[in-house]
C-alpha cells in the first residue's frame, strides 16, 4: 500500500505510543501472545522509542533477550503490561542449541 511519508510517520508514532514490552516466541503467537519463550534467564524487555526525522520510521533500542539452550525463536509480539498487541515474525528462525543471546533491532515502518 503506497501512502504519503507523513501519514506512515504518524501511524508508525502512534503504534509505538502503544506499548514497548517485547517478548520472543517460539512458534506464531496469534492474538493471544502464545508460544513464549520460557526457561532459563529469558525475560520480557522494554525498549525505548525514538521517532526519527519525519521519515515514516520510528526506532526502538535493540533488544537482547537470553535465550535457553533447544529454543528456535521464530516471532516477535509487543506489549502493553499483560496486553497482547501485535507480533511479527522474524526474517529466519534463530536456532539455540546451546543458551545464548538473541540481538533484534526494531523499527516501525
Amino acid at each position: 500500500m503506497k501512502m504519503a511519508t507523513d501519514v506512515r510517520e504518524a501511524l508508525a508514532v502512534e503504534l509505538s505510543s502503544l506499548g514497548a514490552t517485547f517478548s520472543a516466541h517460539t512458534a506464531d503467537p496469534g492474538t493471544t501472545g502464545a508460544s513464549e519463550v520460557t526457561g532459563g534467564s529469558y525475560a520480557r524487555k522494554t525498549l525505548t522509542w525514538t521517532p526519527g526525522a519525519s521519515d515514516g520510521d520510528v526506532m526502538g533500542s535493540e533488544l537482547e533477550f537470553d535465550i535457553p539452550a533447544s529454543t528456535t525463536v521464530t516471532h516477535m509480539s509487543c506489549w502493553n503490561g499483560s496486553t497482547f498487541l501485535w507480533s511479527h515474525p522474524l526474517d529466519s528462525p534463530a536456532p539455540f542449541t546451546t543458551a545464548g543471546k538473541l540481538r533484534v533491532p526494531v523499527t516501525l515502518r
